[in-house]
């Protein structure tokens, strides 16, 4: 279980994305006993980052793996620190709680395959949990299913909706299945460099969104300008004048982050729904994108 130690507690680093809740990756409680309450709730974080159920049969496996290392003097740390970031994480508003999961999921997924494929007795049972409720969009892509596919396109959303100023479109369900099938089909394509690079991209921007209700004026004025975003005259002078007084602000780590999807989208998830500043509209691969779903424009 060595190679596990180092993201069992991945619930615990989703609540790291929030302020104030770094700590909930270690646990400072002392050594505890491996009761039935502890594997209930160890069970019931896993779940939540699986986004699966746990069958009976898997949850005795599960007892008999941590059974197998509760003395290293590591695995019931993990597992305690574990729990308590999950139980902070169900605290939440059900919006921060999902943003802050799906910023790690793909990054979970990814390293827990790895794992697997190493023989991880722990990374195999929860890769069981997840497969079993989230199956894939393409069976070349096993980890890349629907929910996986609505944290992208709902990050790229965010992106058009703070380049725009404006709300992005309601996608009905049919559109959106489109778009997961095509987004299956970019990452697919992507070598192993991009994937990493957009996991990682994708990830901090949903936990800017976490943010932005609670930014202020002035930095969503200032991502937004970072843009490219079209100003008015007023916020055009607005910007100039904040930019003289500071070098920098809490603004920057996001505008940096948008900025590379913006600017790798065509190259490594072309299929993202996208804000067209010149046509003033919502585009996908040529196509204008409204709530009512996506129309081809063009031969």
């Amino acid at each position: 279980m060595k190679s596990g130690r180092k993201w069992m507690s991945l619930v615990a680093l989703g609540c790291a994305l929030m302020p104030g809740m770094a700590g909930a990756q270690e646990w400072g409680g002392g050594q505890t006993a491996l009761t039935a309450q502890v594997l209930d709730e160890f069970v019931k974080a896993n779940e939540m980052i699986a986004m699966g159920r746990f069958t009976p049969a898997q949850r005795n496996r599960m007892q008999q793996i941590l059974s197998k290392h509760w003395n290293d003097g590591v695995t019931a740390g993990q597992v305690m620190g574990t729990i308590e970031g999950a139980q902070k994480l169900r605290a939440l508003p059900a919006r921060t709680q999902h943003l802050a999961l799906m910023a790690n999921i793909m990054g979970f997924l990814t390293r827990a395959d790895e794992f697997r494929r190493q023989g991880d007795e722990y990374s195999i049972l929860v890769l069981e949990v997840y497969s079993a409720s989230n199956p894939p969009l393409m069976a070349q892509e096993p980890l890349f299913g629907k929910r996986v596919a609505d944290a992208y396109i709902d990050a790229f959303l965010f992106l058009g909706a703070v380049r725009s100023g404006k709300p992005g479109p309601k996608l009905g369900e049919e559109s959106r299945q489109k778009l997961r099938l095509e987004l299956a089909r970019d990452y697919h394509r992507a070598n192993k460099q991009q994937r990493d690079q957009f996991q990682q991209n994708v990830g901090g921007v949903l936990g800017h969104m976490i943010q932005w209700p609670q930014m202020s004026e002035l930095d969503r004025l200032l991502v937004r300008a970072d843009l490219g975003a079209k100003l008015t005259p007023q916020e055009q002078q607005y910007v100039m004048q904040a930019r003289q007084m500071m070098s920098q602000h809490n603004h920057q780590m996001m505008s940096n982050q948008l900025n590379f999807m913006r600017q790798n989208q065509d190259t490594i998830m072309g299929s993202a729904p996208y804000w067209n500043p010149s046509a003033n509209r919502w585009e996908q691969k040529g196509g204008i994108v409204t709530e009512f779903g996506i129309t081809r424009v063009g031969g």
